[in-house]
């Protein structure tokens, strides 16, 4: 009985760990995390990278915005945390306090490293596995038209 009771207790014990070891939490609808002067955080808004790293005032949100289709759900920090979301979200910075909202039980939150890098190749497997192949020749060899940044115009609209 006591061998049974000893292996259980140790199987939860590495169950517990190996999640909290992976940075794996139960999604949240509010964040708020401590940021203190040797982090930086870095957002999602692509056309606001020239103010990164986030700093005291910073805000946005993606629930009213989607920064002209240049934002992305993740938010990543120099000492490996992530904080990850498949809906639309607020934050802000004030404090020294990253305050993260969001409408539903969207927010992932984890610490899968201590680095920059550790968290990145986390999010990667994590949230946007490659499947490590080529794109096809087509794609180098052939020019790629992008039409809703070439053409200015409806692509229908006659243009007198």
């Amino acid at each position: 009985m006591k061998h049974k009771l000893f292996k259980t207790f140790i199987l939860i014990a590495v169950l517990f760990f190996s999640k909290n070891i992976m940075g794996q939490q139960e999604k949240q609808a509010e964040l708020f995390i401590p940021v203190d002067q040797n982090c930086a955080w870095w957002s999602g808004v692509i056309t606001q990278g020239h103010i990164m790293p986030l700093h005291n005032g910073y805000s946005a949100d993606f629930t009213i915005s989607n920064y002209g289709n240049q934002v992305q759900p993740m938010l990543i920090s120099s000492d490996g945390q992530i904080v990850w979301s498949e809906e639309p979200f607020k934050i802000s910075l004030n404090n020294d306090t990253l305050k993260v909202i969001s409408n539903t039980k969207s927010l992932e939150y984890s610490k899968p490293g201590t680095t920059l890098k550790e968290a990145f190749l986390f999010a990667e497997r994590r949230y946007f596995p490659t499947k490590n192949k080529m794109p096809g020749e087509l794609l180098f060899s052939a020019p790629q038209y992008n039409t809703w940044i070439e053409l200015i115009t409806i692509k229908t609209r006659r243009i007198f």
